[in-house]
C-alpha cells in the first residue's frame, strides 16, 4: 500500500515530468472509463418510422412493482431526457428477476430493444442517464418476473419534441 507521500510523488512525477492536478484527474477518468457517455440511442429514425401496432394491452401486476420515475407516461420530453424505473418485490418470498426484463418498442411488429439498456441495469434499477429517441410519440412495452414466475407488465407512452 502506498503512503499518501509517494502516492503524491508518483502522481505528480510522470516520466520524469511533472504534471498538472487537472492532467492528473483528466487520466484518471479515461484510466477508470468514469468518462461520461453519448445518449442512448433507444429507438432509431427507422425504427420509429414503422406503422404503430393496433393490438390491444393487458396490463399484469402479479409480480414486481414496476415503477417509472421518469419520464412520466404521457408526459412531453424532448430528447434526450433520463429514464428511471425500479422494480420492486411484490411479497417477501418471491425476488425480482432482472434476467427476465423486456422492453418491447411497441410498433406494427414488437422491437425488443431490451439488450440496448443491459448495461444501464444495477440491481433491480433501470437508469439511462441520457437517451435518445426521434420526435414523435412512443410507446414502450415493459416485462418482468420475480423468483416465483409472477408477472407484471406496464405500457408508458412519451411524446418526444
Amino acid at each position: 500500500m502506498f503512503k499518501a507521500g509517494k502516492l503524491m510523488q508518483a502522481v505528480l512525477i510522470c516520466a520524469g515530468r511533472s504534471i498538472t492536478i487537472a492532467a492528473m484527474l483528466a487520466a484518471v477518468v479515461l484510466l477508470t472509463g468514469c468518462e461520461s457517455r453519448p445518449p442512448l440511442e433507444l429507438v432509431t429514425e427507422e425504427e420509429a418510422s414503422q406503422p404503430v401496432t393496433r393490438g390491444s394491452f393487458e396490463q399484469q401486476d402479479n409480480g414486481p412493482d414496476i415503477r417509472i420515475l421518469a419520464p412520466l407516461g404521457g408526459s412531453t420530453v424532448q430528447s434526450p431526457f433520463p429514464i428511471h424505473i425500479e422494480f420492486i418485490s411484490a411479497g417477501a418470498t418471491a425476488a425480482v428477476n432482472m434476467a427476465s426484463l423486456k422492453l418491447t418498442y411497441m410498433k406494427l411488429w414488437g422491437i425488443d430493444i431490451t439488450d440496448r439498456v443491459r448495461d444501464y441495469i444495477s440491481g433491480t434499477t433501470l437508469s439511462v442517464p441520457e437517451t435518445d429517441i426521434p420526435a414523435g410519440r412512443h410507446t414502450i412495452e415493459i416485462y418482468i418476473e420475480d423468483s416465483n414466475k409472477n408477472v407484471s407488465s406496464r405500457q408508458i407512452t412519451i411524446n418526444v419534441e
